[in-house]
């Protein structure tokens, strides 16, 4: 069966929310554990991480392994229809947006262009077989993405908790973006 990106979009924020706390919380700290043993990871001199939000995949343990391994930290703020991301350290102030997610108030904002390697952590809703993704259906990332990769050395990674695994093929359009590699807390699947 066919589904279009909306019904997608609804179908998982549905499936996603019902999972229990306690088991999303499990799940978030084995997917990170994953993504410390790869090279992505333990290379980046830099780490672009979403804040979760809701019932996404719990970043924190990303955030704090992040910090104590020296590790340049920076999450997404929205200006108008593009996306920063901001230099997070241990006084950052965070705001709620129009979308109720936190974001840092302020903060040196961070070109990967200017960095050796970044590693960009991508939120989602679904992923299929091939590393296609629904997103939330604003854009930023894909407009993130569109406008920096060319120019530097992003690795772009997806975390996810396991219901999250879409067993068909997603509908992508051309500037729709594919992460290099997905974690889910059964192991990591690269296209």
């Amino acid at each position: 069966m066919k589904y279009s990106k909306k019904e997608l979009r609804q179908r998982y924020r549905q499936i996603r929310s019902e999972v229990a706390k306690s088991q999303r919380i499990k799940e978030s700290v084995a997917v990170c554990e994953h993504l410390f043993c790869t090279e992505a990871y333990q290379s980046a001199e830099v780490i672009l991480s979403y804040l979760s939000y809701g019932s996404e995949l719990r970043t924190e343990t990303l955030l704090e392994q992040a910090f104590r391994d020296q590790k340049i930290l920076a999450a997404p703020r929205i200006n108008g229809n593009e996306m920063v991301f901001l230099q997070m350290d241990s006084d950052t102030v965070f705001e709620k947006n129009s979308y109720g997610i936190l974001e840092p108030v302020s903060g040196q904002e961070i070109l990967p262009e200017t960095y050796g390697k970044v590693l960009l952590v991508l939120p989602g809703l679904c992923f299929d077989r091939k590393n296609g993704r629904i997103g939330y259906g604003g854009g930023f990332y894909d407009r993130y993405v569109s406008a920096h990769r060319t120019k530097s050395n992003i690795e772009i990674v997806a975390l996810a908790l396991s219901c999250q695994y879409f067993d068909g093929t997603i509908p992508m359009e051309a500037h729709d973006i594919r992460p290099d590699f997905v974690v889910f807390p059964y192991g990591i699947q690269a296209e």
